[in-house]
């Protein structure tokens, strides 16, 4: 592969800046997101049209030299809510209330079909936070405040959307949608709750808290993990190597994709040459 084609691939792109997809082959963009609003831009917000944009799409990707398919992605977390009409369950913390692995685990199945049914292979999901302050904005986003209940309730809902049976559509057997495992580590830690704030504290709490989700979703078999916004003693999570690479890719064994948050990059110290 070129550099150019190497950091093509590298890329994930939101499908509204793509219009018909040409920087798609002119670039060799390798994945594409349907993030807050990323409907159709140019047909009406329906499953058959979500599917006919994700395989135009895909054949402009495979007129790159190398055709390497495209990895679509979506922001499907309790629902395909982007798709009008998606059937949309409770946020993770009403799931954890309940306490049912089975019904998690039932729900994501539910969801993994209609996400199929639009041809998006890929989901950014489940939050696998330990949220141990109610006034951090996004503490709906995790199953609770208990490790094993979050691991329990995560692992059921990974499980869940791997399954897809064929009836979801026309498939020669069955798909499965790659499930996400995010924000790591210790997105629902931060001192005050705050948003992209830091945790602090020292390691062995970190492994006791934060770390057990992650350790059961790689044994599940989870596709991708996501870095969080956060900081960990002052140290902001997407460069921190120390758990990116030598906790998470080489102690744990987590060989699938890691990937940033939404332009996570811009939040790291320097200009993009220094980060670079």
């Amino acid at each position: 592969m070129t550099v150019e084609e190497k950091v093509g691939q590298m890329m994930q792109i939101d499908q509204r800046a793509l219009g018909l997809g040409g920087n798609i082959t002119a670039y060799y963009i390798g994945s594409v997101l349907s993030g807050g609003g990323g409907w159709p831009q140019y047909a009406p917000n329906t499953p058959s049209a979500w599917a006919d944009m994700v395989d135009n799409f895909q054949a402009k990707a495979l007129r790159t030299r190398l055709r390497i398919p495209l990895v679509y992605g979506a922001d499907a977390v309790h629902g395909h809510n982007n798709v009008l009409g998606a059937t949309v369950f409770p946020h993770h913390v009403g799931l954890g209330a309940a306490g049912n692995a089975t019904l998690v685990e039932e729900v994501a199945a539910a969801v993994a079909k209609e996400v199929a049914a639009t041809g998006v292979r890929w989901t950014f999901s489940p939050a696998v936070t330990v949220c141990l302050d109610p006034r951090w904005g996004r503490c709906y986003e995790s199953f609770g405040a208990d490790p094993g209940l979050v691991t329990e309730m995560a692992t059921a809902e990974i499980r869940g959307w791997m399954k897809v049976p064929s009836d979801a559509g026309n498939f020669p057997g069955n798909v499965f949608i790659a499930p996400t495992a995010k924000h790591y580590l210790g997105d629902g830690g931060t001192r005050g709750g705050v948003d992209r704030g830091e945790t602090v504290g020292g390691e062995a709490e970190l492994r006791k808290v934060h770390l057990p989700p992650y350790v059961a979703a790689v044994a599940e078999g989870v596709s991708a993990i996501m870095a969080s916004y956060s900081s960990w003693n002052s140290s902001k999570m997407h460069g921190n190597r120390y758990l990116l690479t030598d906790v998470l890719r080489q102690e744990m064994g987590f060989k699938g994709v890691l990937l940033s948050d939404w332009e996570a990059l811009t939040e790291l110290p320097g200009s993009y040459e220094d980060q670079g």
